[in-house]
């Protein structure tokens, strides 16, 4: 979404929005009186919004799993907590409390994290919480800030351990009782030389993929290229790339992602260094030679069906395989990058022409995955629109035109939703900075009245759009832009202003 420009960290301004005042420490404990039963956003004049926190609070974001809980910082009278209350109403967690407002914080998966007594050199202490197993302090010190990756349910965790500027090892355990004993180091450490040899990990599943430069291999100080290793939930760690190609193994990319796993995490896509061979791994079976299939070389983005089958760009085509068999040619046009796609894959959005502009509008373009030798369809044709994304039924595509930029740097437009095999425009919102869709819906929720508060914090207003009937209900004013988010289709968002909280609404 647009709205102000970023900063030199690449983060939207109007997402700093950190309350503050306190002093150290943490516990787990219940906190205060939550919400009542149906108190209403007193900024709603549409949809009718529900009270999960009142005061000064901003929301981190949404832990996944069976019991999702809507995670925030919360500001009192003299002191700063960390806080998590269930996403359809409850009373509050206190995760940690007494906080300086020096902490770092952040979600992953099913778990909080936060990070304190960290150094002006990035290194810390890391600190988790999870709804199953409450918070875990002091897990590790010498972690660096940020450094933190937890399973969707939360009962694994990965982080940093024995860190410094340019190497780290990497705890794997579970979420119940942490060790902080190093499960990848030596050869395995996750190496970052360079800006661009950044490390790409994450989990599917209970299993842990980490994609990162190794330096320590002797003779191989590279960091022109990554290797590729899995920890699975007992704690065996597999090499997933060729072991006799050194750490020459996959091309690095500042970005896009270095692996994609299908959803079960049997097979990785993965792009080789050198002359960019499209490769599907096999999880169970690598590093031996028939885990290993080779599609073609020139492939400069990609992504994995659930089946296994690989979607790919050579550059001037997209095509389909899995190895068996030739792969078939969906079209012939140039990519530039895969923008995004529908849940399911089967639809594919992509730019064909370099970003343009400080605000680096994109060109759109889109086929189906699953017939050959497509004309491809232009939705934009320029480069000149932000993309908010796709409606969750994979039928329209969203995005802001006519961008431009007012006194204060604020960027807007007008948000529109076109079908995505072509056809009329529809304008959903003037003057707006963009939207987030609603998942599971073919609606967003469109920002408008972008503006700055007292203190120089951007404020947005925020309405439910349905782009069949272009209908705008209005959730609520003075909103903080970008700390929100949706479990299901409850849209979770912060306010500032005359009624600060945390408030949820039910998307129809």
């Amino acid at each position: 979404m647009v709205g102000a420009k970023a900063n030199a960290n690449g983060e939207d301004p109007g997402t700093e929005r950190t309350p503050s005042d306190g002093a150290g420490g943490s516990t787990g404990k219940d906190g205060g009186k939550g919400p009542t039963s149906g108190d209403d956003d007193p900024g709603t004049n549409g949809l009718g919004s529900v009270t999960l926190r009142n005061g000064t609070t901003q929301l981190l974001g949404v832990t996944t799993g069976s019991t999702p809980m809507a995670v925030y910082l919360f500001s009192g009278a003299q002191s700063l907590s960390l806080e998590a209350v269930p996403v359809g109403g409850g009373s509050p967690t206190v995760i940690a409390m007494d906080l300086t407002g020096e902490e770092d914080y952040g979600i992953s998966g099913g778990a909080v994290w936060w990070y304190t007594a960290i150094n002006a050199s990035g290194i810390g202490t890391v600190n988790f919480w999870t709804k199953a197993n409450g918070a875990k302090t002091a897990v590790a010190s010498g972690s660096i800030d940020g450094f933190f990756w937890a399973s969707e349910d939360g009962s694994r965790v990965a982080f940093s351990v024995a860190g410094s500027a340019k190497t780290t090892n990497v705890a794997v355990t579970g979420s119940d009782a942490p060790s902080a004993t190093a499960v990848l180091q030596g050869n395995y450490s996750l190496d970052f030389p360079t800006s661009e040899c950044f490390p790409d990990v994450g989990f599917v599943g209970t299993t842990l993929f980490a994609a990162f430069c190794s330096v320590q291999t002797v003779g191989s100080p590279n960091s022109t290229a990554a290797r590729i290793v899995s920890v699975d939930g007992a704690g065996a760690v597999r090499r997933l790339d060729a072991a006799n190609n050194a750490n020459n193994t996959i091309a690095l990319s500042a970005t896009k992602p270095l692996w994609y796993a299908n959803t079960t995490g049997t097979k990785v896509f993965v792009i080789g260094a050198g002359a960019g061979q499209g490769r599907i791994l096999d999880v169970a079976t690598a590093p031996a030679t028939g885990a290993v299939t080779a599609l073609e070389t020139g492939v400069v983005d990609g992504y994995l069906l659930d089946d296994g089958t690989a979607i790919y760009a050579t550059g001037t085509a997209v095509k389909r395989g899995n190895g068996t068999g030739p792969a078939k040619t969906l079209t012939t046009t140039i990519v530039k990058s895969f923008l995004t796609r529908t849940p399911t894959g089967d639809r594919l959005i992509f730019r064909s022409l370099d970003p343009a502009g400080n605000n680096g509008l994109v060109d759109l373009r889109t086929i189906t995955t699953s017939s050959e030798n497509q004309s491809t369809q232009d939705l934009v044709s320029t480069a000149s629109v932000t993309l908010s994304g796709l409606d969750g039924n994979g039928t329209h595509v969203f995005y802001v035109s006519d961008v431009v930029e007012d006194a204060n740097g604020l960027l807007s437009g007008v948000l529109k939703a076109l079908p995505m095999t072509g056809g009329t425009e529809i304008i959903l919102a003037k003057g707006s900075p963009g939207g987030v869709p609603i998942p599971g819906t073919n609606s967003i929720i469109a920002a408008g009245d972008a503006a700055l508060d007292t203190d120089g914090n951007v404020l947005v207003s925020v309405a439910h759009v349905n782009v069949n009937t272009t209908l705008s209900l209005p959730i609520a004013k003075e909103v903080i832009p970008n700390a929100w988010g949706f479990s299901g289709k409850r849209f979770i968002y912060t306010r500032a202003g005359s009624n600060p909280g945390i408030y949820a609404v039910d998307i129809p």
